[in-house]
């Protein structure tokens, strides 16, 4: 992966693909175009491309960027920040022509709860190893059903393969922790292996590296570790601020140990069945073609 390119006229790198680049959005990217390894299955297949597109809030986005986004097909932009968190980073954002649906993560926090709650999570993203990052993974996923089932079965109501304008922007803040747990689950229902997810999520760090200065000093400013020493509370916030291919990896295999799998979790917790679970990967499936571009 080349290294971000400094644009003067944003705060956003220019990456190659599966990166867009949208002024003021940093981390967008399509998460389609990986290759999917369904069970007893002859085939080749690819998650398909333009359909879903992840990154950071678009709390700054520029008019061109909103000429973009809507370029690309996106009708909606799913958010899963708190109302809180929202209104400490500006307030929401309005874009003309797309759609604007809140699926906040962890609804019934609020006032000091969840100044908490979201202090134990800053704990576990910095923790050392996997085992914190993959319980704050967890808790992520055991409140997401209400999202996942906003975010998804609006597609079972469209044409296969479904309109041109009907992508969809799922983001969080940084399009890290959040967006990515449910992006690595979501591929693995897909029959995405996890070595591929596991790549998807990494390209996080080259996609927040342009902005990381900024979300760190954010941080620090709102008081995130609090009783370090100024050195080592920079340190965890930028540990905060990656994504590591084993934390992924230890959350898919966590997933197993619980559920039997991401479709055992789409059945239990997001209460998905059997038909909504297929007519879902149909959806967002694709039959290699001979001249697609494949990472």
């Amino acid at each position: 992966m080349s290294q971000p390119v400094a644009s003067s006229k944003s705060e956003t790198a220019t990456l190659p693909p599966p990166f867009h680049t949208i002024p003021n959005v940093p981390n967008f990217r399509d998460i389609g175009g990986w290759r999917i390894c369904p069970p007893q299955s002859t085939g080749s297949f690819l998650v398909r491309k333009s359909l879903v597109f992840r990154g950071a809030d678009p709390t700054r986005i520029a008019p061109s960027g909103i000429a973009k986004l809507l370029d690309l097909g996106i009708a909606k932009d799913y958010d899963l920040r708190s109302p809180t968190q929202i209104a400490r980073l500006g307030g929401e954002k309005g874009m003309h022509g797309i759609e604007r649906v809140s699926v906040p993560l962890f609804e019934g926090e609020d006032g000091e709860d969840e100044e908490v709650a979201t202090k134990r999570r800053y704990e576990l993203y910095a923790a050392e190893g996997t085992d914190g990052i993959v319980e704050a993974f967890i808790a992520i996923l055991l409140s997401s059903a209400a999202a996942f089932r906003a975010i998804l079965l609006p597609f079972l109501n469209q044409p296969t393969p479904p309109a041109r304008h009907a992508a969809i922007f799922l983001h969080c803040t940084t399009g890290n922790n959040r967006t990515g747990a449910l992006i690595a689950i979501f591929l693995a229902l897909l029959h995405v292996p996890y070595r591929i997810i596991a790549e998807e999520y990494a390209l996080s760090d080259p996609g927040m590296a342009q902005t990381r200065h900024i979300n760190v000093n954010r941080l620090l400013a709102k008081g995130a570790f609090a009783g370090f020493d100024e050195a080592e509370r920079r340190r965890k916030c930028e540990r905060m601020l990656t994504a590591r291919k084993e934390s992924v990896v230890a959350l898919l295999k966590e997933v197993e140990r619980r559920w039997g799998g991401a479709e055992g979790f789409f059945r239990e917790v997001v209460e998905f069945s059997e038909t909504e679970i297929e007519g879902i990967r149909k959806c967002f499936t694709m039959q290699e073609m001979a001249d697609y571009e494949l990472r």
